[in-house]
């Protein structure tokens, strides 16, 4: 079966093509306004270029009792989150395969699949569509936001851009010149309508299928314009508490990205929000005399052991920080507090920078309303994929499937 057949994108695509035109876009709105809200959650996903030291990370033990040398940054929150060990995407090594963080397809592999090698944030924001301002965010310089195109997401990079695009509200002229823009592209997405409709009756079926690919990319750019129409006249709110700081060392940068994160979910700018910690990252302040990619080829040497234990450790403990953050938050949109409603996945899809490895990922998932306090030690034989799924579950998506996976991790519901 078809991904796509059982989720009510599909079904609000289906509702979409059977309005006549563009000019049907108020109708769309009243509708759109009446009709129930589905209640999803969120998903923060933060990421690692060049994994973790195993010395470090890997828990002694599974259960609850276990410990490790990172353990004692997230000993406050042990109990809303869970360390999963052995999931992999497959024993690929280098760079290039850990880009299957999010997707479990590998670039080279992506188009055996209808949607690619779409990340699980990108699948998750075509969900949520108009429900948030932006359906998606991708914060950072990674490369794990990956379209159903097989395209990677240009990301938000630097704390003064990503400020401006979340909370600096637009000018008036701005505002007058999108209105036109986006008058502008509904005539064009018009006639390109009406042009295909013609095609469909002299088309062979072979033809008619590449027709139904455009005629879904026209509808992806309805649902487009529909949202930014939607949101263009809602200001954006500068946040009162929200401090950053200026000319950010790595730690601040990290730092400066997670509370912005945390301040777009609380305005529901966005449900999700990836945030790749970029190998860019100034490293000056961790001891480094490189660059950290080349620390990662630490040849046991003691000084680049300690500067990865230093940044590693620094990332885990910004994490660490908007958990608690989301934790002592009650939720703006419901009951419980922001975690129990927001999944936080840490991640990288390298397990050693050293090696090159991509088995046995190193993976922490809180909130969310998961089961957790727990070291879970899977099969090695188990993939990845399946994390991936058990996070579209739990978000609210009802499909059979997700990419490579039709199974959910069972721990942890």
């Amino acid at each position: 079966m078809n991904i796509n057949d059982k989720n009510i994108y599909i079904s609000r695509r289906n509702s979409l093509a059977g309005i006549a035109g563009l000019s049907a876009f108020p109708f769309l709105e009243i509708n759109a306004a009446a009709q129930p809200q589905p209640k999803y959650k969120r998903l923060v996903v933060v990421t690692l270029p060049y994994g973790t030291m195993a010395q470090y990370w890997k828990p002694d033990q599974i259960g609850s009792n276990y410990n490790c040398r990172y353990a004692e940054i997230y000993k406050d929150v042990k109990q809303d989150l869970s360390i999963l060990t052995n999931l992999s995407h497959g024993n690929g090594i280098g760079h290039v395969n850990a880009a299957r963080l999010l997707s479990g397809v590998g670039i080279n592999e992506r188009n055996k699949y209808e949607n690619k090698n779409e990340s699980v944030d990108q699948f998750l924001g075509r969900h949520i569509g108009s429900l948030s301002r932006y359906p998606s965010l991708a914060l950072g310089g990674g490369m794990y936001s990956w379209s159903k195109e097989g395209v990677q997401v240009p990301e938000l990079v630097g704390s003064d851009k990503i400020y401006r695009q979340l909370f600096i509200p637009d000018s008036a002229e701005a505002i007058k010149a999108k209105t036109a823009t986006l008058k502008e592209r509904e005539m064009q997405l018009k006639v390109m309508e009406n042009g295909a409709k013609s095609l469909s009756s002299i088309l062979s079926s072979a033809d008619n299928q590449k027709l139904q690919e455009y005629q879904a990319s026209i509808l992806t750019l309805k649902e487009n314009i529909f949202r930014k129409k939607k949101w263009m006249n809602t200001t954006k709110r500068r946040p009162k508490d929200l401090e950053l700081a200026q000319r950010p060392t790595g730690s601040e940068l990290v730092e400066n990205t997670l509370e912005m994160t945390y301040w777009a979910l609380m305005q529901n700018l966005s449900r999700v929000v990836t945030v790749s910690i970029s190998g860019k990252t100034p490293v000056k302040e961790f001891g480094g005399s490189r660059n950290w990619h080349n620390n990662t080829h630490h040849g046991m040497l003691p000084d680049k052991i300690e500067f990865l234990r230093r940044i590693e450790s620094m990332a885990i403990e910004k994490t660490v920080n908007l958990i608690k953050k989301l934790k002592a938050t009650r939720d703006p949109e419901g009951s419980g507090t922001m975690l129990d409603n927001t999944m936080v996945l840490f991640a990288s899809g390298m397990s050693s920078g050293n090696s090159h490895s991509c088995s046995n990922l190193p993976i922490m998932i809180a909130g969310g309303g998961f089961k957790h306090g727990n070291h879970i030690a899977y099969d090695e034989k188990r993939n990845a994929a399946d994390m991936l799924y058990t996070l579209v579950r739990n978000f609210g998506v009802e499909v059979d499937h997700f990419n490579k996976s039709n199974k959910v991790l069972d721990e942890l519901i």
